[in-house]
């Protein structure tokens, strides 16, 4: 039987077990050694991703490097994640509670996120706009709006968290709500929703009947 060659232009064994280690070197910062390492103890890659900081410190990295490279992976995941939420419509206040706290509920920081929508109520993107204090986050308008103009969003879903835990809207919280929602006014992308996510709950100021959420 006459053997398929292999097409020369992909890479073989070698050469992406050698990339994998490189990959390694620079994600953590390690020696060539101890990168090699652990790609020998993940040959195929597989298992790397649900690898935790002592699997890595078993393997001779230090628990920053360690850390690093859980770090990685986290976020690859969340990117995946985030991309596979593109498309998906959102509706209804509750709908965009739903998909939002996952988002939010577990940062320490409080973080201003906008969801950004095309007219027929599918999700463009998600931005993180700002990360403020344990209690306080700073944002102008210009911030919200500048990437809802750059990729054609005709509406915006806002949402920050309360690391307290209390998802109850601050007298801080509304009067932004009210100035985010006049600048939208004044750009043509009407801002539907403020959700604010605490540890339990998630207020909607539209469900509260603090805003008008209208598609």
């Amino acid at each position: 039987m006459r053997r398929r060659s292999r097409n020369p232009s992909l890479p073989g064994f070698r050469d992406l077990h050698k990339q994998l280690a490189e990959s390694i070197q620079v994600v953590c910062g390690c020696k060539k050694e101890k990168a090699e390492k652990i790609a020998h103890a993940y040959p195929t890659g597989m298992g790397l991703p649900h690898a935790d900081v002592e699997n890595f410190r078993a393997l001779g990295l230090t628990p920053k490097q360690a850390q690093r490279m859980v770090a990685s992976f986290r976020m690859v995941q969340t990117v995946s994640a985030l991309h596979n939420l593109k498309g998906e419509v959102i509706r209804t206040p509750n709908e965009a509670a739903q998909f939002i706290r996952a988002h939010t509920r577990h940062r320490d920081r409080e973080s201003f996120i906008a969801v950004l929508l095309d007219p027929k109520a599918c999700v463009i993107d998600i931005k993180i706009i700002a990360t403020g204090s344990l209690d306080r986050v700073d944002i102008h308008p210009r911030e919200l709006f500048r990437d809802a103009v750059r990729v054609g969003a005709s509406r915006i879903i806002m949402a920050h968290n309360h690391p307290s835990g209390s998802p109850e809207p601050s007298e801080a919280d509304l009067v932004l709500t009210q100035r985010m929602v006049e600048a939208g006014k004044q750009v043509g992308i009407p801002v539907l929703d403020h959700l604010i996510v605490g540890e339990d709950e998630v207020n909607s100021l539209s469900a509260l009947g603090l805003m008008n959420y209208r598609l």
